[in-house]
């Protein structure tokens, strides 16, 4: 990451994707299949979900003693800007920051969730389901996610930079192109998974024109 000026109060940012991501989510609680509510209770676990990853990223840098400039939005989540650059070891723990979260929340809610049946419907489906995937998603060796952040950062200050690149555009193009054929099979095969495969594009996309950030 590159050099930025301290501040304070982290500045919120957000790109079109993000804007079209929020506007999709709303589309689909306002018109949406179901009732209003259980649309609305799926939308919410769902930014909670998305809200305890990012505090998880949050948290990692303030006991890291990272000094967070902007809180920066886009089509798969947020990017913490920091005021510097940082050491293998603080980016490490700040990317495992969000997964540790996600898959503590998804821990602590299914109890609760099993305690009453697994229904399949309901917040708590939504938010177990919501960090589970989140968490595990995220822990893919691809490099604009937290796995590939943090199996960079663990090679990079033992084999090298070079090598660590060279591993980590691999990993991630395998991950990415399983993930979407898999996507591709699904949407084909069930005809409702266009999530899946919009993000696996996403991906896809960002790893052809180079970028690992």
């Amino acid at each position: 990451m590159g050099e930025v000026a301290v501040s304070r109060i982290p500045r919120v940012r957000a790109s079109g994707g993000a804007v079209l991501v929020a506007a999709g989510m709303l589309s689909g609680i306002l018109f949406g299949d179901g009732s209003l509510w259980g649309r609305l209770a799926s939308a919410v676990a769902v930014l909670l979900a998305i809200l305890l990853h990012e505090l998880g990223h949050l948290l990692a840098a303030w006991a890291c003693r990272v000094r967070i400039e902007a809180l920066r939005l886009d089509v798969l989540g947020a990017r913490l800007c920091t005021a510097g650059l940082l050491s293998y070891g603080q980016e490490f723990m700040v990317a495992a920051g969000g997964p540790v979260a996600s898959g503590l929340a998804a821990a602590l809610a299914f109890p609760l969730w099993a305690s009453r049946g697994y229904p399949e419907q309901g917040m708590l489906c939504f938010f177990v389901g919501a960090s589970a995937v989140l968490g595990g998603l995220n822990l893919l060796p691809v490099g604009t996610l937290d796995g590939g952040r943090m199996l960079y950062c663990a090679m990079a200050c033992t084999v090298g930079e070079r090598f660590a690149a060279v591993v980590l555009r691999l990993t991630g193009g395998a991950c990415v192109l399983a993930l979407w054929l898999f996507s591709v099979y699904a949407l084909l095969r069930v005809g409702e998974m266009v999530a899946p495969f919009a993000f696996s594009m996403v991906l896809l996309a960002r790893i052809l024109r180079g970028d690992q950030g």
